[in-house]
């Protein structure tokens, strides 16, 4: 099983349907098993559980032509091709810690799971054709 992990940061809600009614049906072809949709600080994050195993390139490509966002992708490209075999190195969200003094802080960022706009995507998902509409 594999694991896209989507990072849509200044964009809204709409933005990512529309990004999914017009590629979803990649998603789709890839054989995805779940969608979960999560809300940041700054946007959303959407995890998309594959049935099988793909290539790491190729989880970079399909997150890429998702849309996700271009930095954390660059990041991404770096590891991979220096080949970081680290199981994390499509990070999505990681808690994220600032330094108080000589002592380890609060956190910062939260992320939640939004249930309504994850059966929402998942539904585009499976009504997106490659026509670039959803049916």
């Amino acid at each position: 099983m594999s694991e896209l992990k989507l990072d849509y940061d200044g964009i809204t809600y709409a933005d990512i349907q529309q990004i999914f009614k017009h590629r979803g049906w990649l998603v789709k072809a890839l054989g995805f098993r779940q969608v979960e949709v999560g809300t940041s600080t700054h946007g959303y994050h959407v995890r998309i559980s594959i049935d099988k195993k793909i290539q790491d390139r190729d989880i970079l490509l399909a997150q890429i032509l998702l849309g996700s966002d271009i930095n954390r992708e660059v990041y991404n490209f770096i590891r991979v091709y220096k080949g970081e075999l680290l199981k994390n190195w499509n990070r999505l969200y990681t808690k994220k810690w600032i330094m108080l003094n000589t002592r380890i802080g609060e956190q910062i960022g939260e992320e939640r799971f939004a249930e309504v706009l994850s059966e929402d995507l998942k539904n585009i998902i499976i009504d997106a054709n490659p026509n670039g509409d959803a049916i």
